[in-house]
């Protein structure tokens, strides 16, 4: 089975969307899912990871906005939720936050470590919504690809705001260029040929999607999901704070080939965590 980590800083409000969304989306249950936390400081974050304490969830979402409600229409947060403790395993990798390269790249070293590599990995940001039956869409799309084809070393789920002319079904080659990091099916030979990039330190804090890609295409290929199996739901951007989501351009925050329905639980189920819980 395919181990899910998420990525999270400070943003508890939409990873509680994002873990309702998986909730509901149709996975097993015995489905290993952890939680990274790249230091997070904020008080109503660290209760909702750390605590059975409720805490408010609310988000401002463009509900009233038509690109809402033609891209995500039904999402929405909830006003109050109580803290995932005792549901989610959550492993802090630091006091301070890492940024997104070294997190991220800590984040999958943890998975390898927890769970091994011979099923590859799924690292999510912690801003998506998932149509039912995500994952299984796309370990078959990978196993499903003709002897023939490029060796698939990352699969992405979404990609925002790129247009994809070949929209292969299910499954379309992306041969140059990086794709957004919200979704990313990191397959063993995808981690095989990205490690020595994994298992360094790294001086940058942007560009983790661009330099993951640029790894995995050293001995493998970079597919991506069409049609898309999640949308973004992150309304502002940490790496790029002016790049807003309603913003229908090059510096917007959405996947043009999705509408959905989306998966959305009321509540956020227990997920598996890892054999030796941390």
């Amino acid at each position: 089975m395919v181990p899910i980590g998420i990525l999270t800083h400070n943003r508890h409000n939409l990873l509680d969307v994002t873990l309702r969304s998986l909730s509901a989306s149709g996975l097993s249950e015995d489905q290993p899912l952890v939680v990274f936390d790249d230091g997070s400081d904020n008080e109503h974050t660290l209760r909702y990871l750390y605590s059975n304490d409720t805490v408010s969830t609310h988000v401002n979402f463009p509900l009233g906005d038509p690109r809402w409600q033609f891209y995500l229409s039904g999402v929405k947060s909830r006003p109050i939720a109580t803290g995932i403790k005792d549901k989610v395993q959550v492993v802090r990798m630091s006091e301070y936050s890492l940024g997104v390269v070294n997190a991220g790249c800590g984040a999958i070293r943890h998975l390898v470590s927890m769970f091994g590599r011979e099923n590859g990995i799924i690292l999510l940001q912690d801003d998506v919504v998932f149509t039912e039956g995500w994952l299984q869409k796309m370990v078959d799309a990978v196993a499903g690809l003709p002897p023939d084809s490029p060796t698939a070393g990352l699969v992405t789920g979404c990609w925002l705001l790129t247009p994809n002319t070949d929209r292969n079904k299910p499954i379309s080659l992306s041969e140059n260029g990086g794709t957004t990091a919200q979704c990313y099916y990191i397959t063993p030979t995808g981690l095989a040929s990205a490690w020595h990039w994994i298992t360094q330190q790294h001086t940058i804090r942007k560009q983790f999607d661009n330099k993951l890609v640029a790894a995995i295409r050293v001995g493998t290929s970079v597919y991506r999901m069409h049609p898309p199996v999640c949308q973004h739901i992150g309304i502002d951007s940490k790496v790029r704070p002016g790049w807003k989501w309603k913003r229908f351009n090059s510096q917007g925050r959405v996947d043009y080939y999705i509408r959905g329905p989306y998966a959305l639980a009321d509540e956020v189920r227990t997920f598996k965590g890892a054999p030796c819980s941390q």
